[in-house]
This record gives structure tokens, C-alpha cells and sequence, in this order.
């Protein structure tokens, strides 16, 4: 079945069954296969076959020399670079890109806006979700999870079954192990976005989280220890019995460290005003995560990681933490590859059969060389921040900016993205839309003429 206005160039091997959309660009070395279909406006190169039952979406460029195999779906606006193999099965959402010499192995599913650069490899059956990038000659093994907005450098390695959540960048060359589980480490404001009021915590253990007269606590540290193994045992009952998971609550834990870290009175008045800015009732001004809320300054420590200056947690305890913030982080996650259910995850993460990093965001400045800690417990860190006291004055400004050649997030507002930025980049994508249409029509002008 055609359309007309195609321009499909003599000497193309277009099966009978395909379907080729309006003003699409057809090499005459291409070969389409039995019933692919092609959608409108697209192009696709020298040498490049698409595969069968596999369809193609609107606005879409095949550079030449792509391999696309049986039953792949492409959607709109999807850019292939050069020598790209892409295996069977395998999904591109729209404005999904690709660099050259990408290898995409087989039920590979890469989601919206997601960027793979130039050299790098996706092995089977893993998952590059929504405005990630995947830098130049990195590998992702199979069943590999990449969070949102997450960031992986050139030439890094993110082994089997591993899960890298949101906003987490692996740095360049850098290995993550067979099943780790890597989150981002956590800011002062974000812990105080999602903590409890005083008034919801006993007396008792606010009297305990407020005294600050040896550091470390032996007894807040106890008194955390338990509400941490509490919290562990709610979950591993819930999940043993196949119940929807719905008792996770880190708040009231999360306020008692914020107490312990700060103080009480300054505990109460910072939570109020950052309560009052996410109501809508504050003026806010963000840049990066140093904020200002009516003047009064939110602390953009991060915890948990090189950046985290205090002593106030004890290694066990620290342990327990991140790796309930990994179970919350997976806890609201979407996108998930097969057969990883919050529950396998999480059992898991509690037997000690995934270990939990705490990696430096993405967009986070970097203070000193080394990446990692290894603390040689279950959970260990590698943000990149160093020791500098002067740190928390020190941040990139900057909003987010995705750039699909390089295949990097160079930084962020924390509100996890402007609304700005992200009409820019719709806005971008829709200038290359529709600049390859021009193209085409002019192609196609030049055809009918």
C-alpha cells in the first residue's frame, strides 16, 4: 500500500507489504521489510534496512548504515545516528536520540527524550527512562534500570541488574557492581519537604533528637536504630504477605536527624517556611538548591555522602538509613524493567543481596577527585563533593540543560525542573522537527521537478 508525495529512490528494496507515509525519504540502498511501516516526513539513509512488523513514527531520521531489527517500535520524532544497530523488540519513544555506533540490544526500551551518545551500548531487556543520557562508549548490561533526569558519563559501565534512580550521575569511567542500587544524595531542603511537624513525634524522642551535648548520641542513636529496623520489619511483612505497601513513612525519621543535625528551634522554623513554600504561600527564589525563602536561607547540605559533615549518625544506623531511602526511592518509582516488583527490589535491598550507593547528583558541582567512599558496609557513597568548608556557598548556577550531541545533564533547579526549561527543550525539539521537514520538502521538490 502507498501514499502519494513519497520518495522512495529507485533502486530501494521496499517490500509489497510495507506502508510508506507522505513526503518520506527512502535511500535507494535502503530495504524495508515485510509489512513495516513508515510514517510521514521520515528519512532514512544509505544502507539502512528496517526490519519486519517493525514501524517507523512521523518525523523521524534514520541516519545510513542503521540495522533496525523485527517487531521495533519508533516513535515520533527519533533521531538514529550512523551505524546504529537497534535489536528485536525494542521501544523508542518520541524525541528518544541516538549518536552513532549505538548497539541497542534486544526488548530494549528507551523512554521520551532520553539521549544515548556516540559509542555506547544497551544490552538486553534494560530500561533508559525519560530525559536521561547515556555518554559516549558507556555500556548498561541487561535489565538494567536508568532513573529520570539521571546521568551516565562517557565510558562508564552500569553492570547487570543494576538501578540507577533519578538524578544520579555515574561518573566518567566509572563501574557500578551486579545488582546495585544507586540513589542521589539526599539535599537539607528535600529532607525537609517530606518530614513530620513536631507535634506528630513523642515528647520524648524530640527531647532525645534535641540534645546536642555529645556527638555522636549514643541514644539517638539508638532511638533511631530502632524507629530505622521498625520501619524495615513493616515492610518485609507487608511485602511477605503480598499487601500493596502503604505504611513506608520516613517522616517522622527524617525530622528527628533534621533536629539532631540543626537544633529544635531551627528545625521548627525552617520546616514552617519551606511548608509555607510548597503551599504556594512564600516567595521563593531558586538557584540551583541554594534557596531563599523570604529572605531566610534553606541549607543546601547534602547528606550522606562526602558532602555530609557531620558525625551524628553511627555506621549501622547510616546504613539502615540510605537504604530506606532507596526503598522509598523505588517506592515512587514508575518504570520498572520486567519482573523487578517493589517488593523483589526491596527484599532485596533488606537481605543484603543489593547493595545501596549514595552518588552525587546530577548537576551537582564537583569539589576534589575522588568519587567514592568506601566505607566497607553495605552502603557506601561516591558523590564527588570533597571537604571544602566553604562548600554550601560554592554551587553551579544553572538551570537543567539537556543536550542531546553530548548526551549530558549539565545541571538543574531542584523543583526537579523549571517549566522554562522545559518548554525550551519542547521548544528545540520542534525547531529540528521541523527543520527535517523543510529538508524532506525540499528533497521531495527536487523529486517532483
Amino acid at each position: 500500500m502507498s501514499f502519494p508525495f513519497q520518495n522512495v529512490e529507485w533502486g530501494a528494496q521496499c517490500d509489497g507489504t510495507a506502508v510508506i507515509g507522505n513526503f518520506t525519504n527512502i535511500d535507494p540502498s535502503a530495504i524495508i521489510k515485510f509489512n513495516a511501516q513508515i510514517g510521514d516526513f521520515v528519512s532514512i539513509g544509505w544502507s539502512s534496512s528496517i526490519g519486519e512488523y517493525t514501524h517507523v513514527g512521523n518525523y523521524t531520521n534514520i541516519a545510513e548504515y542503521c540495522t533496525i531489527a523485527n517487531v521495533v517500535t519508533i516513535s515520533n520524532f527519533v533521531n538514529i545516528g550512523t551505524g546504529t544497530t537497534i535489536g528485536p523488540g525494542c521501544v523508542l519513544s518520541e524525541f528518544a536520540n541516538t549518536g552513532h555506533s549505538v548497539r541497542i540490544g534486544n526488548g530494549v526500551k528507551v523512554n521520551k527524550h532520553a539521549s544515548i551518545s556516540n559509542g555506547a551500548e544497551i544490552q538486553t531487556d534494560s530500561l533508559i527512562d525519560e530525559f536521561s543520557s547515556i555518554g559516549s562508549d558507556a555500556k548498561i548490561g541487561p535489565k538494567v534500570y536508568i532513573g529520570k533526569f539521571a546521568s551516565i558519563s562517557a565510558n562508564a559501565i552500569v553492570n547487570e541488574l543494576a538501578i540507577v534512580h533519578k538524578f544520579v550521575e555515574i561518573p566518567n569511567g566509572y563501574m557500578i557492581k551486579n545488582n546495585e542500587i544507586v540513589i542521589r544524595t539526599p539535599s537539607t531542603y528535600e529532607l525537609y519537604q517530606k518530614c513530620a511537624a513536631t507535634g506528630s513525634i513523642s515528647d520524648a524522642q524530640v527531647q532525645i533528637a534535641s540534645d546536642k551535648s555529645a556527638m555522636p548520641s549514643a541514644q539517638f542513636n539508638a532511638m533511631l536504630r530502632g524507629l530505622l529496623y521498625a520501619q524495615i520489619n513493616d515492610v518485609t511483612v507487608e511485602c511477605e504477605q503480598g499487601n500493596m505497601i502503604t505504611n513506608l513513612d520516613l517522616s517522622a525519621i527524617k525530622s528527628l536527624y533534621l533536629i539532631q543535625r540543626y537544633g529544635l528551634e531551627r528545625f521548627k522554623e525552617t520546616q514552617q517556611i519551606v511548608q509555607q513554600s510548597l503551599n504556594g504561600m512564600a516567595n521563593v527564589q531558586m538557584n540551583n538548591e541554594d534557596v531563599y525563602i523570604n529572605g531566610f536561607r534553606i541549607e543546601s547540605d547534602y547528606h550522606f555522602g562526602l558532602t555530609s559533615r557531620d558525625t551524628i549518625l553511627e555506621r549501622d544506623v547510616k546504613t539502615k538509613f540510605i537504604q530506606l531511602l532507596a526503598i522509598e526511592e523505588e517506592a515512587e518509582r514508575e518504570n520498572r524493567v520486567e519482573d523487578q516488583t517493589f517488593c523483589s527490589v526491596t527484599m532485596e535491598i533488606i537481605n543484603g543481596q543489593r547493595e545501596v550507593m549514595v552518588a552525587k547528583r546530577s548537576g551537582q558541582q564537583n569539589f576534589g577527585n575522588n568519587y567514592i567512599i568506601s566505607n566497607n558496609v553495605q552502603s557506601t557513597d561516591f558523590d564527588n563533593s570533597g571537604n571544602n568548608s566553604n562548600w554550601n556557598d560554592d554551587f553551579m548556577g544553572g538551570n537543567f540543560n539537556f543536550n542531546s550531541n553530548l548526551g549530558t545533564n549539565t545541571g538543574y533547579n531542584f523543583n526537579y525542573i523549571s517549566f522554562g526549561n522545559l518548554m525550551n527543550n519542547f521548544s528545540n525539539g520542534l525547531n529540528e522537527a521541523m527543520n527535517h521537514l523543510n529538508n524532506n520538502l525540499n528533497n521531495n521538490n527536487r523529486w517532483w521537478n
